[in-house]
């Protein structure tokens, strides 16, 4: 609240209510602050009123002042702005009285000579007007006079007068303006400047009179005598030219006898005559699962087209909170473990790193916001943050642990038992109208109980986290726990960040630092420091103990190839997929991650170490890196692992999508979509139809893309929100989507408003066959990629063969080792023939036994 100034002697600041204010004539309107300046009240009159009504009389707190009144009237004034705390001033003594009288009088008499000075200028104004408007103009030549001058001086002095001469240096100023809102849109309006130095100067009407015009006499030089002359100009004549063109023939050029192209012609004949034998026996342009044999389509069922009524998604709710989301950027959305009811998203300001910058020494908070289907008003339960959360999830064990990463690195925690119990209530017994309406009392915002130390996390904002299963527990050193250390529940996650830090963190910090979990970190801790922990621990489990939460294991990635560190922007950690692990328990510590210049990588966080020598020291230096591969020209917005396939996933970037095999090393995605008509946000694999991605865009509309009914254009297209869609999740949960028909997709917009689709039936469930089809799509790009390796890999080893040969051409000019050279490379032209021909038959071969129209006659054709 803003200072209150102390109210002089003889004025007393009093509370009146709207009613009192309306029944003693102060107020002028409807508004709080519609008051009039000020009113005189009958002294004695008021007295008798405060006597007959007590405390119901709006005077009774002034009793004290108006009985030491010894006037026969006083004066209430109105303050709308409250300067001595209260909106209504009583003047109960003499000198109070004639002060605010003669001062209203001094206003009243400015007030009446401002405005006979206005009208004095206005009538002045008309008069210049009107002698202006009837003044007569005579045209009067300047006649040159006689120039007279005594002195030279006074000559060099008129002379000098007649010019303008610079009587101090000249200023200069450099205007410029900055790049980042260069080409930018600039509203102007009125502007506080209480808030800011900058000030903007609106137009205002000048009244200052216009500068008069003052005639001087001076004698000028007769300009010369003009004479009139021609000039004759040039005239281009039209006319026709034919121009006549003759044939040049081989004859006319001379033969290049270079070695080089020569060598270029005779590797390139070969390639270009395969590919033209490909394309010839080889539709280049048919969908291979569009086959109208009826045993092919036995085989690779073909999915049915969406009817029309189908094709408009059912939006059932739309959640958009007025104090917390509306008109923010929804980042994240996860939906509540083992609930179809229950939806969180995390709201952050859209504020450019400029204007973050501005505004860093305010402080605001950020808020993840959990929304009821069956409370539409207000949400179910806020979490309070400190900073914006980019990301946040879930505990799948433990609904009642959120863990949040924030855009300056560091890590938030929340304990939402308060949530958990309500659901675990309203499960135990059937809700009433009573307990409806205990659901619409809003609860205070929940508070962080942990915020990890801002030295120790990362550089840069974290961009995405992931919780560790119960089955996949490490210690300090990031080895595995053996399975007698492992529980049911999960209390570990890990977050990646661009900084290149790939960070474990565990919630049970303050455990750990009192040493109840020797397995996990073993404490060294001073005499002092092991007082305080039995301290710690005599006191209840729920108080808070003051341990900073550092990270438990924390890995550095580096490039393969070069120097520099990666950064990451998406992960998936493959122990969460159990059916992989049980296959191989090596899976438990790899992770997929998304770099932000473009690539993909495969990261063990248990590595294999090799030594490093540098003279005479050696050191071990662990690589986390397995594979690294180039995949997209900019960082991936999204990354989403197959439900049904986990060992392939999907990368989406700005404009198109690909689809990757994760359990080899390859060089690059087996299908690559074409690119989408406008940016793309996200993108993610459906968890009920094996075939299906969805993928967000910027327009607000989304793609629908069912590979095996179509691999070249996206098989569906909806607008689903008038903003661009900033995020989205499916409802993925096993025993959710056991209770419900369908399936339920969360949008998040740019607004700040959460949309809640279900899905049309086609879309949420799997037709016949369909895993065999798309595990037949998968299979035949992996079945494309090891070829087109193995052919990039025997050319590789032909051209450098090659390039030997025309390295001896280059370095010999003589004819006879050029000619030797040249027969050579005959030689190896004919071997390489003979290859790619071997290769070719044995494909066409393999490729007609696949579609069933091989024959005895027609294997060797």
């Amino acid at each position: 609240p803003a200072m209150t100034e102390q109210a002089p002697d003889g004025m007393f600041p009093f509370f009146m209510p709207n009613t009192g204010a309306e029944k003693y004539n102060l107020k002028n309107g409807p508004g709080i602050v519609d008051l009039v300046d000020s009113r005189s009240f009958n002294t004695a009159s008021i007295l008798e009123e405060i006597k007959k009504y007590g405390f119901m009389c709006p005077f009774e707190p002034c009793q004290k002042h108006l009985a030491e009144c010894d006037q026969e009237e006083f004066i209430v004034v109105c303050d709308p702005t409250s300067r001595y705390g209260e909106m209504f001033l009583l003047l109960h003594t003499e000198h109070a009285i004639k002060a605010f009288l003669s001062e209203k009088e001094e206003k009243e008499n400015a007030a009446k000579e401002a405005e006979q000075r206005q009208e004095e200028e206005a009538a002045s104004a008309e008069a210049a007007r009107i002698k202006r408007e009837n003044a007569v103009y005579v045209d009067i030549p300047i006649l040159p006079k006689q120039y007279n001058s005594l002195t030279a001086d006074e000559t060099d002095d008129e002379v000098k007068n007649l010019s303008v001469r610079n009587t101090r240096p000249l200023l200069s100023f450099k205007l410029f303006c900055p790049i980042h809102i260069m080409n930018q849109e600039v509203n102007f309006g009125d502007h506080n400047t209480n808030q800011s130095e900058c000030v903007n100067i609106l137009p205002q009407a000048c009244s200052t009179p216009g500068l008069g015009m003052s005639t001087k006499n001076v004698a000028v030089q007769c300009a010369p005598s003009t004479t009139s002359s021609k000039a004759q100009t040039e005239w281009h004549r039209k006319i026709n030219i034919a121009i006549q063109y003759e044939p040049l023939g081989l004859d006319d050029f001379t033969p290049l006898n270079e070695a080089a192209l020569i060598h270029f012609l005779r590797r390139a004949l070969p390639l270009v005559e395969s590919s033209l034998q490909e394309n010839e026996t080889v539709d280049i342009f048919c969908d291979l699962l569009a086959n109208n044999n009826e045993s092919s389509d036995e085989k690779h069922h073909i999915l049915p087209s969406l009817d029309k009524e189908q094709k408009q998604w059912k939006e059932i709710h739309n959640f958009c909170n007025l104090e917390h989301s509306k008109g923010k950027m929804l980042t994240c959305i996860d939906w509540y473990p083992n609930r179809k009811d229950v939806v969180a998203t995390s709201a952050c300001v859209t504020s450019s790193f400029n204007e973050r910058i501005l505004t860093q020494e305010e402080t605001a908070t950020a808020h993840i916001i959990v929304w009821k289907f069956s409370i539409q008003i207000h949400p179910m339960l806020v979490l309070e943050s400190p900073l914006d959360c980019i990301c946040f999830r879930f505990n799948p064990t433990q609904p009642n642990m959120v863990a949040g990463g924030c855009i300056n690195g560091q890590v938030v925690f929340w304990n939402t038992s308060r949530l958990s119990s309500a659901l675990e209530e309203e499960k135990s017994k059937k809700t009433t109208a009573d307990d409806e309406r205990k659901e619409e009392k809003r609860d205070p915002p929940i508070q962080i109980i942990a915020l990890s130390h801002p030295e120790l996390s990362h550089k840069r904002m974290v961009s995405d986290l992931v919780w560790l299963p119960a089955s996949t527990q490490i210690n300090a050193k990031g080895k595995l726990l053996p399975h007698e250390y492992l529980t049911t529940e999960s209390n570990q996650f890990i977050t990646v960040s661009g900084d290149g830090h790939a960070l474990f963190w565990d919630v049970r910090f303050n455990d750990i630092m009192m040493g109840k979990l020797p397995y996990i970190a073993k404490i060294k801790s001073s005499k002092s420091q092991q007082q305080s922990k039995q301290q710690r621990g005599d006191a209840q489990e729920n108080d808070f103990t003051p341990f900073q939460w550092l990270p438990l294991f924390k890995i550095k990635i580096k490039r393969t190839e070069g120097t520099g560190d990666l950064t990451f922007g998406k992960v998936i950690c493959f122990a969460a997929t159990s059916r992989l692990c049980e296959e191989n328990e090596d899976l438990r510590s790899q992770l997929i991650c998304s770099a932000e210049e473009g690539d993909i990588v495969s990261v063990n966080w248990l590595p294999q170490t090799q030594n490093d020598s540098v003279g005479d020291d050696t050191f071990v230096s662990p690589e986390y890196v397995q594979w690294m591969a180039s995949d997209h020209s900019r960082s991936c917005v999204a990354m989403s692992q197959s439900p049904f396939f986990p060992n392939y996933v999907i990368t989406v970037s700005d404009w198109n999508f690909h689809v990757w095999k994760t359990d080899s090393k390859p060089k690059r995605p087996i299908f690559s979509s074409p690119d989408a008509s406008t940016h793309l946000t996200g993108g993610k694999w459906s968890p009920t139809r094996p075939s299906v991605i969805i993928l967000s865009k910027v327009d607000g509309s989304v793609d629908v893309w069912d590979l095996t009914n179509t691999s070249y254009s996206p098989f569906l297209t909806l607008i689903l929100t008038p903003s661009p869609i900033t995020s989205m999740e499916f409802l993925s949960n096993g025993d959710a989507n056991k209770q419900r028909s369908s399936q339920l997709l969360a949008v998040g917009d740019k607004l700040g408003s959460l949309h809640i689709f279900e899905m049309p039936q086609k879309l949420s469930k799997s037709h016949r066959k369909e895993m065999e089809a798309m595990n037949f799509f998968l299979e035949r790009g992996c079945g494309e990629d090891e070829c087109d390796t193995r052919e990039c890999e025997s050319i590789s080893n032909d051209d450098e063969e090659k390039e030997e040969g025309v390295s001896i051409i280059q370095k010999d000019a003589t004819n006879n080792i050029a000619e030797q050279t040249v027969t050579k490379e005959e030689d190896i032209d004919l071997e390489v023939v003979e290859k790619y021909e071997q290769a070719y038959r044995d494909m066409e071969k393999k490729f007609l036994e696949e579609h069933g129209l091989s024959a005895d006659g027609d294997n060797d054709s």
